[in-house]
């Protein structure tokens, strides 16, 4: 389970499911919400592209809000640096982000609630159960496979296989 950056990481180097958190919309509305203060310059930075229907709500209610995205680390970096110079005040974002602005002087606000963080995991405690019950209905016809051909003398199965009647 993981958010941002982090979860797109873990995602690409391992070989188990990985639950990503998203923000919601009431995610995006509290933390901008919190970050409000009078005359602060905000900034809202996501991994990855910026989801359209944030930028179709900024607008509508005319929320002026920097909306940046980052790919790696790096370019987190260099933009967290990038807003700073800017004038930006407060960074609304994943935890690494939030983290590199603090270290650049800034105000910072973690992006995801604690519904959003909930809800992956219990995604991941979904999805951790259903690969349990499959490994255990796959070990079961394994077990089922190899008794079936421990049950037939090697000439039997070769007729079985010939004849594509090869039931056990």
């Amino acid at each position: 389970m993981g958010g941002g950056s982090n979860g797109a990481y873990l995602k690409s180097r391992v070989s188990v499911p990985v639950v990503i958190i998203s923000p919601t919309g009431f995610d995006v509305m509290q933390t901008l919400t919190k970050a409000r203060r009078e005359d602060a310059r905000m900034a809202l930075v996501t991994h990855g592209e910026m989801p359209p229907e944030i930028r179709r709500f900024l607008s509508a209610y005319a929320i002026d809000v920097a909306c940046e995205s980052y790919r790696s680390a790096q370019d987190a970096e260099n933009l967290v640096l990038d807003l700073r110079d800017r004038g930006i005040d407060v960074v609304v974002g994943p935890g690494f982000v939030t983290d590199l602005a603090a270290r650049a002087g800034m105000q910072s606000v973690f992006l995801y609630s604690r519904t959003s963080v909930a809800v992956a995991f219990e995604t991941a405690l979904e999805v951790a159960h259903a690969m349990r019950r499959e490994a255990g209905r796959r070990a079961r016809l394994d077990n089922r496979f190899s008794i079936c051909a421990m049950a037939w003398s090697p000439s039997t199965l070769k007729e079985a296989l010939k004849s594509s009647t090869g039931a056990c």
